[in-house]
């Protein structure tokens, strides 16, 4: 599932309060935890679904 996120504060609020590694981007899903609880970012719910199907990779030689 992909969820749209909304963030009241703008961008830097959310890398000033829940960019954890200081990275300047958030990119894992403790720094998105972190901007939810935080009140930077606001989940504004489900906007895809998708299916990742299992492609199998042949055996070696």
């Amino acid at each position: 599932m992909v969820h749209a996120l909304r963030f009241p504060n703008g961008y830097d609020a959310v890398i000033a309060s829940s960019d954890l590694d200081g990275d300047g981007v958030i990119d894992s899903a403790a720094e998105v935890d972190m901007a939810l609880m935080a009140g930077d970012a606001v989940d504004e719910g489900v906007v895809k679904y998708f299916v990742c199907p299992v492609i199998k990779v042949p055996a070696s030689r």
